[in-house]
């Protein structure tokens, strides 16, 4: 199955139109495999993505996520709560928007390991607050730099032995 845009609906910062597939599959606990669904748009619009699958309990593989333009919120809350969640899909974005990420994996209790993280460049804030949140088996998070501007909590309730990497260049 491909989810494809046929409005073609644009959302500005301010618009209370509907944003394209948000809570598509809100608390469908039933869902288990979304790994064979399309998303194949290369440029998010404003909260496209966001709570996608929230509280979708048995999820435990989602869809690749290969758009390379993010917007605002576009994948905020997207696995929230899906505690079955065993490994995330890539995110091959180098420029973050404000909060795209935030709260992506909130509650993902099953997830051992996060998807490298390569951006270099934020645009704005709050790209990965709360991203792995309550994430309590990760143990091992892969990124591009070391800090990132108002991320606050981004790995609260993770494993405390858990490893950050990051560039060696970078230090520690």
């Amino acid at each position: 199955m491909s989810l494809l845009n046929p409005m073609n609906i644009s959302n500005d910062f301010g618009g209370d139109e509907m944003m394209p597939f948000w809570g598509l599959f809100y608390n469908a606990v039933s869902l288990a495999d979304a790994s064979k669904l399309s998303l194949p748009s290369s440029t998010c619009v404003y909260g496209c993505y966001a709570n996608m699958f929230y509280g979708c309990t048995s999820l435990v593989k989602g869809p690749e996520l290969p758009a390379m333009s993010l917007a605002y919120e576009c994948y905020m809350g997207m696995f929230y709560g899906c505690t079955s969640l065993k490994s995330a899909p890539a995110l091959p974005v180098t420029a973050l928007e404000s909060e795209c990420y935030a709260s992506m994996f909130y509650g993902c209790t099953s997830l051992t390991a996060s998807p490298y993280l390569p951006a270099t460049t934020t645009y704005s804030f709050f790209c990965y607050y709360n991203m792995f949140k309550d994430c309590t088996s990760l143990s091992s998070v892969r990124t591009a730099q070391r800090s990132f501007d108002n991320c606050d909590d981004w790995l609260a309730g993770t494993s405390a032995a858990g490893k950050f990497y990051c560039p060696a260049a970078l230090g520690t």
